[in-house]
């Protein structure tokens, strides 16, 4: 570990590096930052969450809702960094959100549709169907600290209004 964390060295005495390594040294004020949000934990957990729940119970409050917006599931025990979802006609649900200054995320590309692995699948090859779905069809929800109860409520409205063609 200590080589990992140090560019492959035990000590920086060493100028010759016997293995590849990274610049990953903890400095105090970093450790100092890192204890802090560490008693933070459980309160942002519980937020998380929360937040996953409130998406999820507005959205199946339409019966037909899950044709359109699919949530991923957790194992017990999981936290949901980001609220995901698999959204049908992604961009027309992004383009009608950002008119209504709500701003989620599409997810990145996947891996073998970036240039240094784009000779891992030939051009119009489904080599990875399942990393070029998710890509193309995951959405990442608003959430964290700055977005509340009735932010989600009314992003859940917006949703709902885009897909019902209302």
């Amino acid at each position: 570990m200590r080589r990992l964390r140090d560019f492959g060295r035990f000590s920086n005495k060493e100028f010759l590096h016997a293995r590849e390594g990274y610049n990953l040294k903890f400095n105090d004020l970093s450790a100092a930052l890192a204890l802090a949000q560490f008693k933070k934990i459980e309160e942002r957990k519980n937020m998380l969450l929360d937040q996953q729940e409130m998406y999820v119970k507005e959205i199946n409050e339409d019966k037909g809702m899950w044709k359109n917006l699919q949530f991923f599931s957790y194992h017990s025990g999981e936290i949901p960094l980001w609220t995901d979802v698999m959204a049908k006609n992604r961009k027309g649900l992004v383009e009608h959100l950002n008119k209504k200054e709500i701003f989620p995320r599409e997810y990145w590309p996947s891996v073998h549709s970036n240039p240094p692995y784009q000779d891992q699948a030939k051009e119009g090859d489904e080599s990875f169907p399942r990393a070029s779905l998710i890509a193309n069809n995951g959405l990442w929800l608003p959430n964290g600290p700055a977005i509340g109860e009735k932010e989600i409520k009314y992003v859940c409205d917006e949703i709902k209004t885009f897909y019902n063609g209302a």
